[in-house]
């Protein structure tokens, strides 16, 4: 018995967290599916950003592994937009419209890859317990070598992460504040999601392999991922965006953390998991520039 229970345990655990080297690096051009009506223009917007030119930066995480990342310097004198992809995803991918809107706002840009994608080492993803941390040393490696001022941006994954970070009691001054697009509120409730949604046998059960899994072969326990703890206890602004058609992460999840925390909420009727920008990008600009703004401004506070 004792071979069977380590073998679903460990099955579990590689389903949920594990990056293989396709995962690791997927094609950015996956969203420019065939009948979508939005299709030309997110063939555009991946077009667009893989011309950009960037230049590579690492650091070294808090446990040892090498993080990677794509820097974008349009002025020594501007903030940094940090932006945070999503679940076995690519900042080419996620960010395609999100980055070059931030350098049209005349912001700096860093585009990260999570440990465990791309080139970043990293054994498994781990839903922002771990992620966030090292998005908090990212900030404060952009502090240290340019002075900067940063503002956070994450989409699913990445957006949980930037909730995650933004509630650190040790969070870096630098950071003023946090934009999370399509964020879940508790990586537990999202992974019991997925797997019911993928008619997988008893998502109780198999959470709990997959729990038991990463705190044995990942070093980490999911259940530490709750990003509306993490929103509650945040001293600087929050804003969040969400589509009320997303199916995978429910928008719900986004009402629920604006209610508990005071968090602004703007929704998108006709958007999916992510798509917020493709379905009103002149809107989306306006609520990220807004924001922004307020936190650069003197009188920044959570409220905004």
């Amino acid at each position: 018995l004792v071979l069977p229970f380590v073998i679903s345990v460990h099955f579990a655990y590689v389903y949920t967290f594990a990056v293989t080297k396709s995962q690791r690096f997927p094609d950015p051009y996956r969203v420019v599916r065939e009948g979508d009506p939005n299709a030309g223009f997110r063939k555009q917007l991946v077009d667009g950003i893989l011309k950009e030119e960037f230049e590579d930066v690492k650091i070294r995480s808090r446990d040892g592994f090498m993080l990677c990342g794509k820097i974008k310097v349009i002025s020594k004198d501007a903030p940094f937009a940090i932006m945070c992809h999503g679940y076995r995803s690519s900042p080419f991918i996620d960010f395609s419209g999100g980055a070059p809107m931030a350098m049209r706002l005349g912001y700096n840009v860093l585009l990260i890859h999570q440990r465990a994608h791309a080139e970043s080492e990293g054994k498994c993803l781990t839903f922002g317990v771990k992620e966030s941390l090292d998005v908090a040393d990212w900030a404060k490696y952009i502090n240290d070598t340019y002075g900067s001022d940063v503002i956070l941006f994450g989409i699913s994954m990445g957006a949980a992460t930037v909730l995650m970070c933004a509630g650190l009691p040790d969070l870096p001054e630098c950071v003023k504040g946090a934009f999370a697009d399509c964020p879940y509120s508790s990586a537990k409730e999202i992974i019991k999601l997925e797997m019911k949604a993928r008619k997988m046998p008893c998502p109780p059960i198999l959470y709990f392999f997959a729990r038991l899994g990463a705190r044995i072969f990942g070093g980490f326990d999911p259940n530490d991922s709750v990003p509306k703890e993490s929103a509650m206890r945040a001293k600087i602004p929050l804003a969040l965006v969400h589509g009320e058609s997303d199916k995978l992460v429910p928008y719900s999840m986004s009402y629920e953390m604006h209610k508990a925390a005071n968090i602004p909420l703007h929704s998108f009727k006709d958007a999916t998991h992510g798509t917020a920008y493709i379905f009103e990008p002149e809107r989306y600009e306006e609520i990220v520039a807004d924001f922004c703004r307020r936190c650069l401004s003197k009188n920044n506070t959570k409220e905004v």
